[in-house]
Order: C-alpha cells, then structure tokens, then sequence
C-alpha cells in the first residue's frame, strides 16, 4: 500500500505477467490491483454483496464496489500532490545547501 505510481505500475505488470494463462485468486485492498479480472466478488461481513467485471461493477449506482474505487481515486489524488509537495520541498532543500 506504501507503492508509488511508478513502482504500483511495475509490481501491477508483474501480476499480470504472473497471472497470464492460470487461474489466480487475489485479495486486494488496493482496487487498482484487481480492475482487470475475469470476476470480481465483493465481501461484507463476510458475504458475498457483490460481483460482476470491473466495468460492470463501475456503473451500478450505490454499489460499494464503485464507491470504494471512487474513494480510493480520491485518496490517490491527494497520496500525488502530497508526493510532489515532498519532491518540492526536497529540491528546494537541496538547492539552498549548494
């Protein structure tokens, strides 16, 4: 969860690259992770709520499925800018010790 765009990218093409052609059962928190599977069930207190292919997921209206993606979006637009403003802030620190 600690993943940078970047590196998510990299250990996302890996999975996939590892998953290609079997069978694969993956938990994820990170939905990002799993928007390219076959089937996506979602659980609550331990039953199945919901299932169906990401896109299909994404239209149902009130689905948890699709507010849990929107939601974690949202944390990621935020997890950017803090990144950059780190960036920034270390480039700036930089530049004043030279």
């Amino acid at each position: 969860s600690a993943l940078d765009n970047v590196n998510e990218k990299i250990v996302q093409e890996a999975l996939d690259r590892a998953c290609h052609g079997r069978t694969t059962i993956v938990i994820a928190h990170r939905l990002s992770t799993i928007q390219n599977a076959h089937q996506i069930y979602v659980l609550d207190k331990g039953s199945v709520i919901e299932q169906g292919k990401h896109e299909t997921l994404m239209v149902k209206e009130g689905g948890k499925y699709r507010a849990m993606v929107k939601r974690q979006q949202t944390e990621g637009i935020y997890d950017d800018q803090d990144n950059m403003m780190s960036i920034k802030k270390a480039t700036e620190e930089d530049e004043k010790s030279i």
